[in-house]
């Protein structure tokens, strides 16, 4: 089973609060045009594998590209992929003809599963996405996109690498089960 979800990566960095030393204020510069980047990510809710892929929009096209994926990485093991997202139309297959080819195309070895509608926290990846926010888009001094995804990079390569990390953020129960050697 692999939670899937998107979030942006927004050159005009998200502004919180932060430490600092009395009578030191931050400057966080604004680079006056604002541009965005999607981030598609699934979770295996198993291992902690972190799959994902980059999009200058969130489209259908983007989102059948990681499901391809998905269903690759779960053939190899002979198991079927199990795909837990919302309702966005770009995820729905009488709203999308790619969604829809894309569950021909696989058949068996593919199932979309749907959150009800409104209910973000039943979202396992809004919470990885929070970590994720939290180390690369708020505060950010990034003047490119592609300096913002490489940092975006950097922080799910670092999470891959902590497996049982990634599992314990994301809520998955087999946190316990991942090897010690590999968190």
């Amino acid at each position: 089973m692999y939670p899937q979800d998107e979030t942006e990566l927004a050159l005009l960095p998200t502004l919180t609060r932060c430490w600092m030393q009395r009578g030191h204020q931050p400057k966080i510069p604004a680079p006056g045009t604002n541009r965005k980047r999607h981030l598609f990510a699934a979770v295996d809710w198993r291992d902690g594998t972190i799959i994902r892929r980059y999009a200058d929009r969130r489209d259908s096209l983007t989102f059948c590209t990681l499901c391809d994926a998905l269903v690759q990485r779960s053939r190899a093991r002979g198991r079927r992929a199990i795909v837990l997202t919302d309702n966005a139309h770009f995820h729905r297959p009488e709203k999308s003809r790619h969604v829809a080819a894309l569950l021909k195309r696989h058949g068996r070895w593919l199932e979309l599963v749907y959150l009800p509608a409104y209910s973000p926290e039943l979202q396992p990846l809004d919470h990885l996405f929070r970590v994720l926010r939290g180390r690369v888009t708020h505060n950010h001094h990034r003047s490119t996109l592609d300096a913002l995804q490489a940092d975006a990079e950097g922080c799910l390569q670092a999470l891959t690498r902590q497996p049982r990390r990634a599992l314990r953020i994301i809520g998955s129960p087999f946190a316990q089960l991942v090897h010690p050697h590999a968190a």
